[in-house]
């Protein structure tokens, strides 16, 4: 099989489940080439009670990018982390059938706080494109707590150059204090 122009060699998606009508338990494994890359992963998803739901791990590497972390979802609020770096984003352009390239970084953390959702977001991107978007030197470090009822934002996005839809807007900044 082929995809944006590049080989995609024996990719095996397995997967088990087990109770899939009472209380789910799903894992799955990724293995194969793309583009000529290794691509390797495994997940594990499951729910406990009504309405808790937990991912982890979350492992899945292709090439130069790598998604990690666990997720735990319980009384609507979520508490986890999930990491992704990225040498090259083309490296998984086959497998989300877009183009794209450059480096990213970046961590997303989310917490239960006073029984309200917090999250805070860390990332980095020097000359990246996905599709017709292009973000060059992208840094965000931003907070957001008291979700979804008093959002209050905190921390700082930048970016040095934004081209999306025909458009381009330069030396974007965006400094957030809570009042």
């Amino acid at each position: 099989a082929t995809a944006l122009g590049r080989p995609i060699e024996r990719l095996v998606l397995a997967g088990e489940g087990r109770d899939l009508l009472g209380a789910p338990q799903i894992a799955a494994t990724l293995d194969g080439r793309v583009g000529g890359k290794p691509a390797a992963g495994r997940l594990t998803l499951a729910r406990s009670g009504a309405s808790d739901w937990r991912l982890d791990p979350l492992d899945v590497t292709v090439g130069s990018v790598s998604a990690k972390g666990g997720l735990t979802l319980s009384g609507g609020l979520a508490e986890g982390a999930l990491t992704i770096a990225a040498g090259d984003l083309a490296d998984v352009a086959p497998l989300i059938l877009t183009p794209a390239s450059g480096d990213f970084s970046g961590e997303a953390k989310l917490s239960r706080a006073d029984g309200k959702q917090a999250a805070a977001l860390k990332a980095t991107a020097r000359a990246l494109r996905l599709g017709e978007m292009r973000i060059e030197r992208l840094a965000a470090d931003l907070a957001a707590t008291g979700l979804p009822d008093r959002p209050r934002l905190s921390g700082t996005l930048s970016a040095d150059r934004v081209e999306a839809a025909g458009e381009a807007a330069t030396g974007l900044r965006l400094v957030a204090q809570p009042s």
